[in-house]
């Protein structure tokens, strides 16, 4: 019964999985019969677009013509003289206009003298001149044009200007469209060219009277009037299309308004052969045919060994998903040193793909063997090391395992144990720093009682004594002692101050009231050295924050800038948020700070170097960070100095 079963869902699995092929491919076979009708609309948009751009350029060059004679006559006419014409003044004014003819006649149109070859047509055209330029001959008019038309350039009518001279009439004859005009020049020309494309299979213009043209292989279509496909097309300007029969095969056709040009106008139609398409699409099919067969074959097989595997892709399922969760770097090769095997954990610290190495030798991926893969290969035997690894600029200590695999090859797992060295580092530098809050706190006070002292007996040696001579410099030299007493006193309030505790009373607040408060506060500081305080505080909303703290820190910040900034010079206190994190930064435009200086800036009595700082007010101000879940940054170059205060948001 077991088997029975078994065999039931294998059958309803192979059925599943063909059904949903059949499907899969009927909706495939839907999507190119879709995608061929978008190559064809394209395609035949293609042709339009191009034989509408050629069009017009043929029209506006046939235009460009017309204005051409116009302007040739007009021309020809300022130079007509005044008084009247003789013969010479004829032949000068055609030489000079580059005109074929150039006649002189009278009020009732008789020629009187002419200058070029008068044709038989000529003759016929002449002879009721008057009807034709009525205007000149009958009505008095000094000008009048005939035969220019720019809309319809390529008449067939003779084009001329008359001008009224002293003895007459003088008609001027505008040079005719030339045979490459007439003939290949038109619109009508260029239509027939591209209808010669053996994809094309016929192209017309027709309007509501009938067809303005169409190429050879049109002997009978509808008319436009019969056509409400073609009606709709004339009547909104919409670019339609369709599937038609034309002599016996299907034909995507294409119709869109034509652009009045000339004698051209109405609806042009567009054919384009299917047969490419549809000898693509029934290979397509076939080939899904064969694909489906294959898939039938292929289901049979992938069922049986699915049922057959699925005790060991269970156990290879938890081997990955162990190696995928672990925090340790692990990696695997063969007897030949081949990679078999790298986690992602690996993958992310070398910043590569784990599909990309698996088949690479190992000193090709490790040139230098962290793991000491190799060295396990040729001894046979599995170590315990540890080690270090810098990868972009990022350094990790590790504890590596080695061992040998049942097939020859060789494992590695290294522990991550770089948090850990740096915790330890952490605790003992906590340590250090409370013993030494506790004897500089211890040495400040001990100052400090001779230091009140020292102040108490400069105050008394001003009041109460005067010396007999240079009460001045007597003077001077108490002030000095008295401004020395107070940076002293400074001094050993910044060493009581590192052995204070500073756990942080965090709470929810916002941040825009304690940065303008330090905004002024930075204005104040700057004003005497006359330094330019550049505000930009944008709102970076709330924090969890000291708010004492805090603002000692950003205080700090303030006053080492000013300090470092020389006179003129500029000061910028800006906030801005990105997400989650709030970014306050105090730069100026002072000298950079050395390198070597930079790299230890945040420890205690490191000051960023101006001269006759302690470090103290810049080891605080970090430690404010840090105790906010938050970090400095600091970056200095010739333009200046930045320091970035970078707290978490909320």
């Amino acid at each position: 019964m077991r088997k029975l079963w078994r065999v039931i869902r294998i059958i309803l699995i192979i059925g599943l999985i063909v059904g949903a092929v059949v499907v899969g491919e009927w909706y495939a076979l839907q999507g190119v019969d879709k995608a061929f009708d978008q190559l064809l609309f394209r395609d035949a948009m293609n042709s339009a677009s191009v034989m509408l751009v050629a069009c017009r350029m043929v029209y506006d060059f046939q235009v460009l013509r017309e204005i051409e004679r116009e302007q040739l006559l007009i021309e020809a006419a300022q130079s007509v003289p005044e008084g009247e014409i003789e013969s010479v003044d004829l032949d000068r004014i055609r030489e000079a206009g580059k005109l074929p003819l150039v006649i002189l006649t009278d009020e009732n149109g008789e020629v009187i003298q002419k200058s070029g070859a008068l044709m038989a047509d000529t003759y016929t055209w002449l002879a009721d001149i008057e009807e034709k330029l009525p205007g000149v001959y009958f009505d008095g008019e000094e000008i009048g044009i005939y035969g220019i038309d720019r809309e319809f350039p390529l008449t067939e009518e003779t084009k001329v200007l008359a001008v009224r001279v002293e003895n007459g009439i003088l008609v001027l004859f505008a040079p005719q469209p030339t045979i490459r005009e007439r003939e290949e020049l038109t619109v009508g020309n260029l239509i027939g060219h591209l209808g010669e494309n053996p994809n094309v299979r016929y192209i017309t213009l027709q309007d509501e009277s009938g067809f303005i043209f169409a190429t050879k292989s049109v002997t009978d279509m509808t008319s436009l009037a019969a056509d409400s496909f073609l009606i709709d097309v004339n009547e909104t300007g919409a670019t339609k299309s369709r599937y038609i029969d034309f002599s016996g095969e299907r034909v995507y056709e294409l119709a869109l308004k034509f652009p009045r040009m000339g004698l051209y106008r109405g609806v042009l139609r567009i054919g384009l052969s299917t047969s490419d398409y549809q000898r693509l699409y029934t290979s397509y099919g076939m080939q899904l045919g064969i694909i489906l067969l294959l898939v039938i074959a292929v289901a049979i097989v992938a069922v049986v060994l699915l049922f057959t595997s699925r005790k060991l892709s269970a156990q290879m399922g938890l081997s990955d998903a162990i190696l995928s969760e672990m925090n340790a770097l692990c990696a695997a090769v063969d007897r030949d040193g081949v990679i078999t095997l790298i986690n992602p954990k690996t993958a992310k610290i070398y910043g590569f793909k784990q599909k990309e190495v698996v088949g690479k030798l190992i000193e090709d991926v490790f040139p230098k063997d962290p793991f000491h893969l190799e060295e396990t290969l040729n001894s046979g035997a599995g170590s315990v090391f540890a080690t270090d690894i810098t990868i972009g600029g990022e350094r990790y200590d590790l504890d590596v395992s080695t061992g040998i695999l049942p097939d020859g090859g060789a494992f590695a797992i290294a522990e991550d144990i770089t948090n850990l060295i740096e915790l330890r580092k952490e605790a003992a530098g906590a340590e250090h720093l409370r013993a030494l809050g506790e004897l500089t706190a211890g040495v400040a006070h001990e100052i400090r009682n001779p230091l009140n002292a020292i102040g108490i007996a400069a105050q008394r040696l001003s009041a109460e004594f005067k010396p007999m001579e240079d009460d001045e410099g007597y003077r001077d030299l108490l002030r000095n002692v008295r401004q020395e007493i107070t940076r002293l006193d400074k001094v050993v309030r910044e060493f009581i101050g590192l052995s204070a505790p500073m756990s942080p009373d965090l709470k929810r607040r916002p941040l825009q009231p304690i940065l303008e408060e330090i905004a002024e506060a930075a204005k104040l500081r700057a004003s005497g050295k006359h330094i330019e305080i550049n505000i930009a505080l944008k709102d970076v909303g709330m924090a969890a924050i000291d708010e004492e703290q805090l603002k000692k820190a950003l205080l700090n910040l303030i006053k080492n800038a000013v300090e470092a900034t020389p006179e003129y010079g500029e000061v910028r206190l800006s906030a801005n948020r990105d997400g989650e994190r709030i970014f306050i930064e105090v730069w100026d435009d002072g000298p950079p700070i050395p390198p070597e200086i930079r790299e230890k800036l945040g420890k205690p009595f490191v000051s960023s170097g101006k001269e006759g700082g302690t470090g103290i007010g810049l080891f605080l101000a970090f430690r404010v960070a840090r105790d906010h879940g938050g970090k400095i940054e600091v970056d200095s170059t010739e333009a200046g100095t930045s320091f970035k205060l970078i707290l978490p948001g909320c």
